[in-house]
């Protein structure tokens, strides 16, 4: 038997409310089935490739083309699908890949075209390699996107870019002397133009393959699902064969028997493959989250030791560029290419120094601003109010400080939301900025606090700045609607010498007339307010009875829609919080215990006298709606009571077990203060008369405590109360 609820009848396990339901399962088997066809399709397309190898020369490279175009057109497909669901970086990754493909099928398309017309393949120089030069580009960005570099400050996006070019310039320089002009020695068709373009291809494959190799083996950061294990490796792959296609151009220009039929075409089909599969993964697994899932911290190289290596290779690299550059002969390619790669690297430290600058003051910036209205914060209004008070006595000046607190704001906050709360916030803002003066520090403080600093000015004009905030802000929201605001000005020196207390003056000043009415701006007055005794715990009074007065008033007009006693709340509370000193709780700990028991019914004022007199059972319909009253309690008080009461009002009907409402919370996840209210609640309902039973007598309702304890009661809290109750009664 359920116990203490306000018609005590059996009542069904209630379902808990909060729960979220339970997700779809994701059919088994897709990852292997993705596999298995991107196993199939590429061998289909290899067979086909190597196949082409039979068929007259022409015919044999349109088909195979084909196993470049067939994985190209499809990647383009599937990446623009991806796109059209996707939201934010992801969306922006799709469209990156939608493009690079595009490049590619371009460039594919273009080289069928060489090939159909009978023509030889395109020199090393034409838009056919451009586009793959651009494609690669393309590729980059995909990393920087998978990395989160997308989702960066502008500033620091440009820094990595700057590193990343510093080395990219470096990596040239070294794949030409190093690995392409050896290897383009054999061409005799190969130009200074021919070994420059080549090298850009290794640079950047380079560049590619240690970003891939970075993001897929770092440990500790992302945990990599299929289908981005799969992108990471078609990037590998494609950096892989745009790093060694000098090999490739060698091969065929040098008349070799490597041709377009070559390993290296095939893994670049491979990479293209994958990244089909990659596509189509995700888009049969459209409910994950993007972006990746962060294990923990990187036990990797961190973000600052890998910036630190980037600057320690450009430092190094420029004057052993300059160097080469005045050792290599005149006129030659070695030259001009260490002398631009020299230059190129100076003018990227520049850059760096100029971008490091603008991202270091926007972190100071972003230190002493307020995120939601752009005003500076409090921790720079207590530093900018000493420093003017300073400049103040250098100069034999005057600073007033107004301090301004929005009317009822917790009130609008807990009955609009917090969405409306940030509006009002970011509505005062204008307001104070828009009337300001141009040398006034404007600042937000606290929660809903906002605070001028206006050095030069005496207090007249201190109080006319008030009065026209408080115009400025009727007038942008006529009638009802317009925020008020109580504010304070105190005065240095005449009010104070100090920063702390001339701010904690214009704060009390504002505290006074907030409680004076509201809506008005005063000045700081010794005799009314300095002179007071205890003048802030004066207000924290008033705010405190003021609070409890409403409070007492609920719980009044509930017990009065009872046949029974009218001081049933009282009697709940004085027993919740004899429970609560029982326990060795604290003294303010239990006050607060004793406000969420007297107004813990208060939703019931929502219910109909029918309801609430009704002799007989209630039916399910009418229990559902019974049950209602705790949420609909924790509403109606959340304007008036404490905050920490009003998730104890909730849940005061929980049960140990489980099977209590509104949400079906057991055990220790029901909050304590909600098990003595709830408890407590129980003994006096069961003693106290119903218009459907008689009342138990003290030795009934102590039984049907014990019986009922780990079920529907904490049975921690049962003995405790049943002492209380004995000696009351003196069973």
């Amino acid at each position: 038997m359920t116990v203490g609820s306000e018609n005590d009848i059996p009542e069904a396990p209630v379902e808990p409310v909060n729960r979220p339901a339970a997700s779809p399962p994701r059919p088994r088997g897709s990852g292997a089935g993705i596999m298995m066809l991107a196993v199939c399709g590429f061998l289909a397309l290899s067979l086909m490739y190597m196949e082409s190898a039979k068929l007259p020369i022409i015919a044999g490279r349109v088909v195979a083309d084909l196993a470049f175009l067939i994985p190209l057109v499809l990647s383009v497909v599937l990446c623009v699908v991806n796109y059209r669901r996707a939201r934010g970086v992801e969306a922006r990754f799709w469209l990156i890949g939608a493009s690079l493909n595009a490049v590619l099928l371009t460039a594919e398309l273009y080289f069928l075209w060489f090939i159909v017309t009978g023509g030889p393949p395109p020199p090393i120089y034409a838009p056919f390699q451009i586009l793959h030069v651009a494609a690669a580009a393309l590729f980059l960005a995909l990393l920087a996107t998978m990395v989160r570099l997308a989702d960066t400050p502008a500033p620091m996006q440009a820094r990595w870019w700057l590193d990343l070019a510093a080395v990219a310039a470096v990596v040239y320089v070294i794949a030409l002397r190093i690995f392409v002009e050896p290897l383009f020695a054999k061409i005799p068709e190969a130009t200074a133009a021919t070994n420059l373009i080549g090298s850009v291809y290794t640079a950047w494959g380079v560049m590619m393959l240690v970003g891939g190799i970075w993001i897929l083996v770092r440990p500790g950061l992302m945990r990599w699902r299929l289908w981005e294990r799969m992108i990471g490796v078609s990037l590998m792959i494609y950096s892989a064969g745009v790093m060694l296609w000098p090999v490739w151009f060698a091969a065929f220009r040098d008349g070799g028997s490597a041709d377009e039929r070559s390993v290296l075409d095939l893994v670049l089909v491979l990479g293209h493959y994958l990244f089909v599969m990659a596509a189509a993964e995700r888009l049969l697994n459209a409910d994950q989250a993007w972006p990746m899932r962060r294990l923990g911290p990187a036990k990797s190289v961190s973000g600052r030791t890998a910036t630190y290596a980037v600057l320690g290779v450009s430092v190094v690299a420029l004057p052993v560029l300059v160097a080469s550059a005045v050792l290599a002969p005149a006129g030659t390619l070695d030259r001009t290419v260490f002398a631009c790669a020299a230059a190129f690297i100076a003018a990227l430290m520049v850059g760096r120094t100029i971008v490091s600058a603008i991202e270091n003051g926007r972190l100071f910036h972003t230190s002493v601003s307020d995120p939601l209205t752009g005003l500076y914060n409090h921790r720079y209004f207590h530093e900018r109010l000493a420093a003017e008070i300073a400049g103040a006595q250098r100069y034999g000046e005057q600073v007033a400080v107004l301090w301004l607190d929005v009317d009822d704001f917790t009130r609008l906050n807990r009955l609009a939301g917090h969405a409306a709360g940030d509006d009002l916030l970011r509505h005062v803002a204008d307001a104070l900025t828009s009337v300001a003066g141009e040398h006034d520090v404007v600042c937000r403080i606290g929660g809903d606090e906002f605070a001028v600093i206006a050095r030069g000015k005496n207090a007249a004009e201190a109080l006319e700045l008030g009065c026209r905030i408080e115009a400025a802000l009727a007038a942008s929201a006529p009638g009802a609607a317009a925020p008020s605001l109580s504010g304070g000005i105190a005065m240095h020196p005449t009010d104070g010498e100090e920063a702390a207390q001339l701010a904690q003056l214009a704060e009390r000043t504002s505290r006074w007339a907030h409680h004076r009415g509201k809506g008005r701006v005063l000045l700081y007055d010794a005799e009314r307010i300095g002179e007071a005794p205890d003048s802030e715990q004066g207000m924290h009074e008033i705010e405190e009875k003021s609070r409890l007065g409403t409070l007492r008033a609920l719980a009044a007009a509930v017990d009065a829609r009872r046949e029974a006693s009218g001081t049933r709340s009282a009697t709940v509370a004085a027993l919740s919080g004899a429970l609560a000193r029982q326990l060795g709780l604290d003294e303010e700990r239990v006050k607060l215990i004793e406000v969420a028991a007297l107004v813990h019914d208060v939703g019931m004022v929502s219910l109909s006298d029918d309801l609430l007199a009704k002799p007989e059972a209630l039916t399910p319909e009418e229990t559902a709606e019974m049950q209602r009253h705790p949420a609909l309690g924790e509403r109606i008080v959340g304007a008036s009571a404490p905050p920490e009461v009003v998730p104890w009002i909730r849940h005061h009907h929980e049960r140990w077990d489980g099977d209590g409402y509104p949400d079906g919370l057991r055990a220790v996840a029901i909050p304590l203060e909600s098990r003595i209210i709830g408890v407590c609640d129980a003994w006096d309902a069961m003693i106290s008369e119903r218009p459907w039973r008689r009342a138990m007598s003290a030795t009934e309702a102590v039984a049907e405590l014990r019986a009922c304890a780990g079920t529907q009661f904490d049975p921690e809290l049962v003995e405790p109360l049943i002492r209380l109750v004995e000696a009351f009664y003196r069973l």
